[in-house]
């Protein structure tokens, strides 16, 4: 649901409750702050010790003020605060950012009672709440900066640019981010701390940002997320307004995931998820605040000149062989291409450097270039001039001044429509090089390996873009009657259905299962096997058997009745030892596959962003080596495909080693079917587990021969 945050984020009128005469204490920083910054809108010092603050009129209280206040800036201590949330009611305040710690974040009863009471006089009051527990909000498209952030003090008035940063964490966001991507030249729009969000999530910034035109990408510093489908929602949204979302999410590891916890009380969910949800919608995910702060500021910069690349083919150049050999490697890694040199680019380039030895792609001027910057200029507008490259990448090594090379590069950047992204490799003891760079619309990165990710972003947004849009999922209808199935064998009291129950509703749902039978004696099995035609695995179907293969309760590849008959006492004999109380309902008999490859399906339903399923290669690869996609229920067939695309072990199903073929269309469309079975499902799904699926030879299909659904 769409929040209007005007008052919150833009609001004409603020006031400072705990403001003082100190900017080096918080009381005084955040007034300090606002003011140094430059905001416009009517600012109300509130604290009886003073009448006057920073040469404003000081109150004593809310009721002191005749005018109306919009937004209130509550600096107080935990047990004050919601004395002051009761008198920003009797105010009529609009919305209040709360700085105060000691809520769910520290991971007590009492916390946690605290913020739910915020919760409540949220929902009762209608006053929106930024935090607890939070470094203030960060406007510099309009000056609003209640903040705690040095940055601000340091540098303010600060320039306002296109780029939009979102976060849970002050110290990351609104210190490390934006003190690092200000000393780079990259401009932020918005710094905005959410804190615990007990009443304002970041999806509601995030939707803000989203429909304000002066945005055009999304940094986002996040431990977790409070409402996974609306995050998916909104992430779609972004991608279709041509804005990127870059993040850093914390909570990889099982450390990292208790860390934010006890920090700010967010549940972190799953990774595996989180990171199959980025993948599905083209969120671009960063390891560290380095990197989300060059990725995102390279889109920002070329954004803002409108110079996003139109393809993936890249140039580089440097007068370092080894510079241009490691980023000629990390490309390759990476997925970019480096396309070879046009026959007109190179005779431009022969006149140029007569004598020269070897014109590749990426392209080593040797010394060269050191005793005649020149060179510098000449070649890259050649470069430029080649429809082979989408992006020129001048590799600066500092080994002189290349103060004038990056005057030469600023006019070819302003000249044509092609975009200059620098390598930055060395120091700066001699001019200003960066501080150039920083002043322009080129984007410069320090790190060859940031750099190649950032090509990458670039060039994968694109198409994620165009894949988002024209991507149409159907949530279909109810259609098959399982989650009745799954509510009464609950209230049976039953964690699991039987395989042939599983089974049955997965063929209802259109996924391709074996043939079988249930039999309560030798000769019903005998029977059965003659319809179904040997060979035959036998396995006992008890709803209190959930794995068959440690109670001896299963044979395979029996071949002739005699085998039949001596197996179905065996196996029920077998699963009787194992549990003596067994609530055996007979054996099932089931043709064999010939055949095929092994894979394995899954769904699930993940506590934060609804049904996900699973898509990986049988036997060690999914067992060790974690060879699995993931992706967030139901998906396209097209996304689908992608899936299998991911895999490691992908080539198994595409005739490595002499292999047949398998029939990939036929795991797609049971990708698909399982999805949407997961969504009609729903809370009623806790694990789906299709092991194996075997796929047949291109044209022949597949089959579930074992399946369990856990209720």
């Amino acid at each position: 649901m769409s929040v209007d945050l005007r008052t919150v984020v833009a609001p004409s009128s603020v006031a400072i409750l705990g403001a003082s005469n100190d900017p080096d204490r918080i009381g005084g920083k955040f007034l300090w702050h606002l003011l140094k910054q430059g905001y416009q809108g009517k600012v109300y010092p509130i604290n009886p010790k003073y009448t006057e603050l920073f040469g404003r009129q000081c109150y004593p209280g809310l009721q002191a003020i005749s005018d109306p206040v919009e937004h209130a800036v509550i600096l107080m201590g935990k047990d004050r605060v919601m004395a002051a949330l009761a008198e920003c009611r009797a105010k009529g305040v609009r919305a209040a950012t709360i700085i105060a710690s000691g809520y769910a974040e520290v991971g007590t009863a009492e916390g946690r009672a605290a913020q739910k009471e915020l919760e409540r006089f949220a929902r009762e009051s209608g006053i929106r709440l930024v935090g607890p527990n939070c470094w203030g909000l960060i406007n510099l498209l309009d000056n609003f900066c209640p903040t705690g952030a040095a940055v601000v003090g340091e540098l303010a008035p600060m320039p306002a640019g296109n780029l939009a940063l979102i976060t849970q964490s002050a110290g990351v966001g609104q210190g490390s981010v934006l003190y690092r991507g200000a000393n780079r030249g990259i401009d932020f729009g918005y710094a905005l701390g959410v804190g615990n969000e007990a009443d304002l999530h970041m999806a509601d910034f995030l939707e803000y940002v989203i429909d304000d035109p002066r945005i055009d990408v999304i940094a986002l510093v996040t431990e977790g997320f409070r409402d996974g489908p609306r995050f998916i929602s909104l992430a779609r949204r972004a991608a279709l307004a041509d804005k990127p979302i870059v993040i850093l999410k914390v909570g990889r590891t099982e450390l990292g995931a208790r860390m934010a916890s006890s920090h700010t009380g967010a549940l972190t969910g799953s990774d595996a998820v989180a990171d199959a949800v980025f993948r599905q919608y083209g969120v671009i995910r960063v390891d560290d605040y380095d990197e989300l702060i060059d990725i995102a500021g390279l889109f920002a910069k070329l954004m803002q000149s409108r110079k996003l690349p139109r393809g993936d083919g890249v140039v580089a150049i440097s007068v370092s062989g080894g510079h241009t050999a490691l980023i000629g490697d990390l490309g390759e890694a990476n997925g970019l291409r480096f396309p070879p040199m046009a026959e007109g680019t190179l005779a431009r380039l022969r006149k140029i450097l007569p004598g020269f030895g070897s014109f590749v792609n990426p392209l080593d001027l040797t010394a060269m270039a050191v005793n005649d910057p020149t060179f510098w200029r000449q070649c890259v507008e050649t470069l430029m001039d080649d429809a082979a490259f989408d992006v020129v990448v001048p590799i600066i090594t500092v080994a002189r001044s290349y103060q004038d090379v990056i005057e030469d590069l600023i006019r070819l950047d302003g000249e044509s429509e092609k975009p200059i992204v620098v390598l930055w490799a060395g120091g700066d003891f001699q001019g200003d090089g960066r501080k150039l760079l920083a002043q322009s619309s080129i984007p410069w990165v320090e790190s060859p390996l940031r750099l190649i990710k950032g090509l990458r972003a670039l060039a994968d947004f694109r198409r994620h873009r165009e894949r988002i849009a024209r991507t149409t999922v159907m949530v279909e209808p109810p259609r098959t009657g399982a989650a009745s199935v799954l509510r009464e064998a609950r209230a049976e009291g039953r964690r699991a259905l039987t395989e042939r129950e599983s089974k049955d509703l997965l063929a209802r749902a259109g996924l391709p299962v074996t043939r079988e039978r249930l039999a309560t004696t030798v000769e019903e099995a005998i029977a059965a096997a003659a319809e179904i035609g040997y060979p035959v695995a036998l396995k006992v179907e008890a709803p209190d058997l959930l794995h068959k293969t440690e109670a001896g309760a299963l044979r395979l590849n029996i071949s002739n009745p005699r085998e039949l008959a001596e197996a179905y006492e065996a196996i029920v004999a077998s699963a009787l030892r194992f549990k003596p109380d067994l609530q055996l309902r007979g054996v099932l008999v089931q043709e064999m596959v010939p055949g095929g490859e092994e894979v394995i399906l899954g769904a699930k339903l993940d506590r934060t962003f609804g049904p996900v399923v699973m898509v990986g290669l049988g036997g060690v690869l999914v067992e060790v080596m974690q060879d699995v996609s993931m992706r967030v229920a139901p998906v396209t067939p097209e996304e689908a495909r992608r899936m299998l695309d991911e895999l490691k072990g992908a080539a198994l199903l595409r005739g490595a080693r002499g292999r047949p073929v398998a029939d990939e269309a036929a795991v797609v469309d049971a990708l698909v079917s399982l999805s949407r079975l997961a969504v009609e499902l729903g809370p009623d799904l806790r694990e789906i587990d299709v092991n194996p699926l075997i796929v047949l030879p291109a044209g022949q299909g597949a089959r579930a021969a074992d399946a369990l659904i856990i209720v």
